[in-house]
């Protein structure tokens, strides 16, 4: 059976002892023991931690594309009487928001802000005959 304590060094471990351990400026610990402070803006440690941090990243982004990827439904009520509205126009704007980004995407990226900055909010542009054209993410922040 091994018993590693049995084991003795050679003489090339014991020649090696004199050997100068100086590695110059190779080393990554350039101020070992000093901290590097960040500047004091909480919006930007929660910006970091979420691009730096796999697992925030990873957890964040599946609770938002889960969340965009729930179907909206839309309801009128009229007199305690509840009707599903298919044809709005605040469903087909949010299903597809503006040329560059579907619904799910444009829900997705607001719903990655509000769990990093505590909040957002949905700027919804209409032309001058008060027709909703487009819609896009804000912060308020």
């Amino acid at each position: 059976m091994f018993n590693i304590f049995k084991n003795h060094p050679s003489k090339d471990c014991k020649e090696s002892k004199n050997i100068n351990a100086n590695f110059g400026n190779n080393s990554y610990f350039y101020s070992i023991g000093s901290p590097v402070w960040s500047e004091r803006n909480y919006n930007q440690f929660a910006g970091h931690a979420y691009t730096k941090n796999v697992i925030a990243y990873r957890a964040i982004n599946l609770v938002s594309q889960d969340a965009a990827s729930v179907p909206l439904k839309l309801y009128e009520f009229d007199k305690r009487v509840k009707q599903e509205k298919n044809d709005h126009a605040v469903l087909s704007l949010l299903k597809s928001p503006n040329p560059l980004k579907s619904g799910v995407e444009l829900l997705s990226e607001v719903y990655i802000y509000r769990q990093i900055h505590g909040n957002a909010y949905l700027l919804a542009v209409s032309d001058s005959n008060s027709k909703l054209v487009c819609t896009t993410w804000h912060s308020y922040s």
